[in-house]
């Protein structure tokens, strides 16, 4: 059976928006607890090669124009959260001079920027700098709060701030795809859509007693949540990946959303 998509259109911009759920827990939870850098995404890029620092702002100041989600605030308004856009807001590039710092003292600075969290209401929430070690070693340092990016968001920021670089570096014109729409268009499409249906089934599923997850731990859970996970690597052989691909093309879905669904399998075992 194929699904019928309903498509998510271009709504008027405004300088006051709703949050999707999503962002309202997040929200949430920085509140709660405002020197959590848990949902902060860090990431440092080695630059080999010369870096014209000002043509690296200028593209940062592109990227702001560009996504208004980048120059966002979220502040509390009669007890709800809301997102206000300030066309007022720069983030300024910081050029740092790291010539006489080693590798070691280097990650040590980069940790402690990576452990700076953010105050949702007045702090820009992307921080960027350049640490140079060399006129032709480079480390490009960004921390970005989750309430406003994803890993996959990340990775197109980094791919159009790099277009933009050369763009300026080269006298060239960039070439970017037309945004059909963004993120707080589908927020405000989902305020429109049926979403009835889905509301009341999982209501019907979770109106008793919320089972709980028995599935067998190395350790216990502690009381608060301490975010000290680990990241497990592991291979998948050939073969099953072909199998997986053509599964995911023949239903028309992502390979996250198989792999998330297998694993929606194994917890239902417990």
């Amino acid at each position: 059976v194929t699904p019928e998509f309903q498509r998510v259109t271009r709504s008027q911009q405004s300088a006051v928006n709703k949050l999707s759920h999503g962002q309202q827990s997040l929200w949430a939870l920085q509140t709660m607890d405002p020197g959590n850098v848990a949902y902060s995404i860090a990431k440092a890029m080695r630059i080999s090669g010369s870096l014209d620092v000002m043509a690296l702002q200028r593209s940062v100041d592109m990227l702001l124009m560009r996504h208004d989600m980048l120059r966002s605030c979220f502040v509390e308004k009669d007890g709800v959260p809301e997102r206000r856009v300030l066309n007022n807001r720069f983030i300024t590039v910081n050029a740092v001079n790291a010539s006489e710092m080693g590798e070691n003292e280097l990650r040590v600075v980069l940790e402690e920027k990576a452990r700076a969290s953010f105050n949702l209401a007045t702090d820009p929430l992307l921080r960027i700098a350049v640490y140079s070690l060399t006129d032709k070693d480079h480390i490009l340092f960004m921390n970005i709060h989750h309430i406003i990016c994803d890993f996959k968001s990340l990775q197109i920021l980094i791919i159009e701030l790099g277009d933009f670089y050369h763009s300026f570096v080269s006298a060239a014109e960039v070439m970017l795809p037309e945004q059909l729409c963004t993120y707080q268009d589908f927020v405000d499409w989902r305020d429109t859509a049926n979403v009835d249906q889905a509301r009341v089934y999982w209501k019907n599923q979770f109106n008793e007693v919320i089972p709980v997850l028995t599935i067998p731990t190395d350790l216990e859970r502690p009381n608060v949540q301490q975010f000290a996970g680990d990241i497990i690597v592991d291979e998948v052989e050939e073969e099953l990946y072909q199998q997986l691909t053509a599964l995911r093309q023949r239903l028309g879905v992502t390979r996250y959303g198989v792999l998330f669904t297998c694993y929606q399998v194994l917890l239902n075992r417990f």
